[in-house]
């Protein structure tokens, strides 16, 4: 396992983790097939590398029983004057009670810090970053440290070639500004994806990627962090 961000292999390629079917909420989840990814360096710190092979395996699983969801319940309304879309949402890793948002498409690459009541804490810019269609962020622990990763996957018109990720150590709540540790362009070997939501597995290193979709079928796709 991997225990450096900037140690990371700068093109990898990856594989699809799972396919997910969704009628509803039963899930049928088959694996199987791969996808070209490459990490980019915006800070000019490494030098690029060739791709390497990593491949899942192909299986079938079904659920014995359906999902069910609580009623939805009101918490709070968000007082933060910029944010007129809130698109991903992210549990701070460094302070409890504090949350990380951002704007959907047409905003800057900024994150919008709040509390439990929906108090605007902060407005904190990424450096080196942009933002073309931000869909979703997630935030995690490794080796004590805290991070955002913040995924610009949007692709409604079908017309983007490659996606981009975002990771920055979590700032603290009133901070202005973070740095770019690294950032993520990786293209799909299907051909251009519709991303609506980022996850974080930080004890395998694994960063999963799911697609939205106008059919009952959805896939996952995995990325090393």
């Amino acid at each position: 396992m991997r225990t450096r961000f900037d140690r990371m292999p700068h093109s990898h390629r990856v594989s699809r983790l799972r396919r997910l079917l969704i009628p509803l909420v039963i899930l049928l989840v088959p694996l199987g097939t791969s996808f070209l990814a490459r990490t980019v360096d915006p800070l000019g710190e490494r030098g690029l590398a060739g791709p390497s092979p990593a491949w899942a395996r192909e299986t079938n699983q079904q659920p014995d029983t359906a999902l069910t969801y609580a009623p939805p319940r009101h918490l709070t309304d968000l007082q933060v004057a910029p944010l007129w879309e809130s698109s991903g949402l992210a549990a701070s890793q460094r302070e409890a009670g504090v949350f990380w948002t951002h704007n959907d498409s047409g905003d800057t690459p900024q994150l919008f810090a709040f509390d439990r009541d929906g108090k605007h804490l902060g407005t904190c810019k990424i450096k080196s970053a942009s933002a073309i269609d931000w869909e979703d962020m997630a935030s995690f622990q490794r080796n004590g440290t805290a991070y955002l990763l913040v995924g610009d996957i949007g692709n409604n018109s079908s017309s983007r070639e490659a996606a981009h990720l975002y990771l920055i150590k979590e700032p603290k709540p009133d901070a202005s500004e973070a740095e770019l540790l690294w950032s993520a362009t990786f293209h799909y070997d299907e051909g251009p994806q519709n991303g609506e939501a980022v996850g974080v597995d930080a004890v395998s290193g694994t960063i999963l990627l799911a697609n939205k979709r106008w059919t009952p079928t959805t896939h996952v796709y995995a990325l090393p962090l």
